[in-house]
This record gives C-alpha cells, sequence and structure tokens, in this order.
C-alpha cells in the first residue's frame, strides 16, 4: 500500500477496507480522529468570504499562488493564498459574472489567467484573474 505523505501511515481506504471497518461508523470516525492526530504537516486556517455552502475549489498551477473557490452563494471568489496565511482578515477578490445556481466545479486556465465556473445552472464561466 501507499505511504501518505507527512503521516507515516497506509491509506485510509485501504487500511479499512483491509481491516472491514467501513460498516461501523464509530470505527471509521475513531480511525479518521486518530490518523489525523498522527499527522505533523496540517495546516488549519479560516477564511471567511462566502455566505453558505463552499462546493468547490482549486489551486492555481503555479505552486498555489491562488485558490478559487464557489459555493451555495453563486459566487466565485479568488484568495491570494501568501496574503491568507500571513495576513489576519484576508478579504477575497470576487469574480465578476454570478451563476444563478450553487457552483459545483471550478478550474484554472494554463496560464492562470482564467478561471472556469460550472454551476447547477448549466452554464459555465468564464473570469478573467487579472482584473
Amino acid at each position: 500500500m501507499k505511504e501518505v505523505k507527512g503521516c507515516g501511515m497506509r491509506s485510509s481506504v485501504g487500511f479499512l477496507s483491509q481491516r472491514r471497518l467501513f460498516g461501523n461508523p464509530l470505527m471509521k470516525e475513531e480511525f479518521q480522529r486518530l490518523r489525523l492526530a498522527g499527522c505533523t504537516s496540517l495546516y488549519k486556517k479560516d477564511m471567511l468570504g462566502h455566505f453558505g455552502c463552499v462546493n468547490a475549489i482549486e489551486f492555481s498551477n503555479n505552486g498555489g499562488e491562488y485558490l478559487v473557490s464557489g459555493g451555495d452563494d453563486r459566487r466565485v471568489l479568488l484568495w491570494d493564498m501568501e496574503r491568507v496565511l500571513h495576513a489576519r482578515s484576508a478579504k477575497p477578490l470576487i469574480l465578476k459574472g454570478e451563476h444563478l445556481s450553487n457552483i459545483f466545479c471550478l478550474a484554472f486556465d494554463s496560464t492562470n489567467k482564467k478561471v472556469f465556473s460550472g454551476g447547477n445552472d448549466e452554464q459555465v464561466i468564464l473570469h478573467d484573474v487579472e482584473q
């Protein structure tokens, strides 16, 4: 089985299926808690910007300099990860163009200058990151 980087454990799917733990929700929950407790390279930071659930996130292709997020509020937010990680309250850039329903899919183009968003409204919107 494959090692998970930073955690020193085998993949959770392989581990759980080997031990037949999928049928017991309490065993899965305990395993996940112990697995996360053993990881050394995790970082958590609340990024407040959406009004409701976030359904999609995507990092840019240039080492994760940017992150886009989309959700039930029908907006696409662009986050500068350097500012988010080092500032107390970094605000995202709200990209122009709004869906008529929830957003479920996001992607950067190969140059990281455009973002594609797909929503439950059956539309794909192309957002210009550089505006």
